[in-house]
C-alpha cells in the first residue's frame, strides 16, 4: 500500500512539472514576435576622420531583449541588458585594425529568457591614411583613396602611389580621348551644322519678311 501511494505521489508530481513546463515554454507566437523585434535593431559604425575617432551605433533596443557584443580582436564581451533608452553607443581609436563586431540578441520574456533570437554582424573598418594626402585630391572614388577600408592594403607606399598615378594617367588619357572624339565628331559633321545654322536664318528671315509686309 505504502509503495503504491509513493508511486502515485512521484506520478503526479511528475505531471505536475510536465504541465509548469508546458505552461513555461517559449511559444511560437511569442519566438515569432521577438524575431520581428529582433530584425529591428540596427548596427553601425561612424568615422570622425577629424579625429580619427569611429562611434558604434546600436539602435531600436527593445525592452523584451538584451542584446550582448563580441568582437574578434580582444574578444571583449559588452552586455546591455537595460540602458534606459532604445539605443547605445561607444567609441573607438582604434583606426588601424579591422574589427568583426558579433551582435547576439536575446530574450527578456520570462518564457524564453536568455534564448538566442538572432545574431547580426558589423564590421568596424579602417582609416585610409592615403585619402589625407594631396596625391588623392580629386580622386576619392578610387579604392586607394577612399576615407575608410573593409580590407587592410598589402601594399606598400611607393605600389600604392605607383596605382594611384597610373589611376591619374588613366583619367587623364580618357579626357584627352573624350575631347579629340568630340572635335572629329564636330569635324566629320561641321557640314550640317553648317546646314542647319543656314536653314535657321533662313527661316527667321522669311518671318521677319512676312510681318514686315502685313504691317504694311
Amino acid at each position: 500500500m505504502k509503495k503504491l501511494l509513493n508511486t502515485l505521489i512521484i506520478s503526479f508530481m511528475f505531471t505536475f512539472m510536465f504541465i509548469f513546463n508546458v505552461d513555461a515554454e517559449c511559444s511560437y507566437q511569442e519566438r515569432k514576435e521577438l524575431l520581428r523585434e529582433s530584425k529591428l535593431i540596427e548596427a553601425f559604425f561612424d568615422v570622425d576622420l577629424f579625429i580619427n575617432k569611429f562611434t558604434f551605433n546600436l539602435y531600436n533596443l527593445s525592452e523584451k531583449l538584451y542584446v550582448k557584443i563580441e568582437n574578434d580582436y580582444d574578444k571583449n564581451v559588452i552586455s546591455i541588458f537595460d540602458v534606459g533608452s532604445d539605443s547605445y553607443k561607444f567609441d573607438t581609436f582604434d583606426v588601424e585594425n579591422i574589427i568583426k563586431y558579433k551582435i547576439k540578441i536575446y530574450s527578456k520574456n520570462d518564457n524564453c529568457f536568455s534564448e538566442l533570437i538572432n545574431t547580426k554582424t558589423v564590421i568596424k573598418p579602417i582609416v585610409n591614411k592615403y585619402s589625407k594626402e594631396d596625391i588623392c585630391n580629386g580622386i576619392e572614388e578610387f579604392y586607394y583613396c577612399k576615407n575608410v577600408l573593409t580590407k587592410k592594403i598589402t601594399l606598400n607606399d611607393l605600389e600604392v602611389y605607383k596605382k594611384i598615378n597610373e589611376y591619374k594617367k588613366s583619367l587623364e588619357v580618357n579626357d584627352a580621348e573624350t575631347k579629340y572624339n568630340f572635335v572629329d565628331f564636330l569635324k566629320q559633321n561641321y557640314i550640317y551644322f553648317v546646314i542647319g545654322f543656314l536653314v535657321i536664318l533662313i527661316v527667321i528671315s522669311v518671318v521677319i519678311i512676312n510681318k514686315r509686309r502685313g504691317e504694311l
